[in-house]
């Protein structure tokens, strides 16, 4: 199982990518550079709104992501903002392509525990992953939340999304 961040993106989990959301392909030659982190928390702008939303985990095909509510008319950055953040909804996959339909505005970070992670395991339960590597792979996004941000640019070219870490 991979280690860190950067072998994650290199790893096919093979989870089914099941959304409510439709996620258009990407204009190609798309290029976006971004700040990861398992556990992060992240801001999309939407009509003047932040949206908050965190990173659970991360694969070469699939973002799995929480949505967080409340919304916010500027950045959150107190300690009070971020304290009001709570999750909507457990977790919600999306294909990684879906990296370009958000502007991720990363702004902080707290360690994964299980119960951030319930929604993910729940999904797991639905894939039929059994107990051990279910519980292996939580405890693996536990370690990984406390790993450092890595920025990466990722780049959308004739239907295959490819990346490259920069630090």
């Amino acid at each position: 199982m991979p280690a860190n961040l950067t072998e994650h993106l290199t790893t096919v989990h093979h989870y089914p990518v099941t959304s409510l959301l439709a996620v258009p392909e990407p204009p190609d030659g798309s290029s976006k550079i971004l700040t990861l982190q398992i556990g992060g928390y992240y801001a999309n702008e939407i009509d003047d709104t932040f949206e908050i939303f965190r990173i659970l985990a991360i694969d070469a095909e699939t973002i799995h992501v929480q949505p967080q509510a409340p919304t916010f008319t500027e950045l959150p950055s107190s300690d009070a903002d971020m304290a009001s953040i709570h999750p909507t909804i457990g977790h919600l996959p999306l294909p990684l392509t879906a990296l370009f339909m958000f502007t991720y505005n990363y702004i902080g970070t707290a360690e994964l525990d299980e119960r951030d992670l319930t929604g993910f395991e729940t999904y797991l339960v639905g894939l039929d992953i059994d107990d051990t590597e279910r519980q292996f792979r939580l405890q693996e996004l536990e370690e990984l939340s406390l790993d450092e941000p890595v920025r990466v640019d990722f780049t959308y070219h004739a239907g295959v999304m490819t990346h490259k870490v920069l630090n």
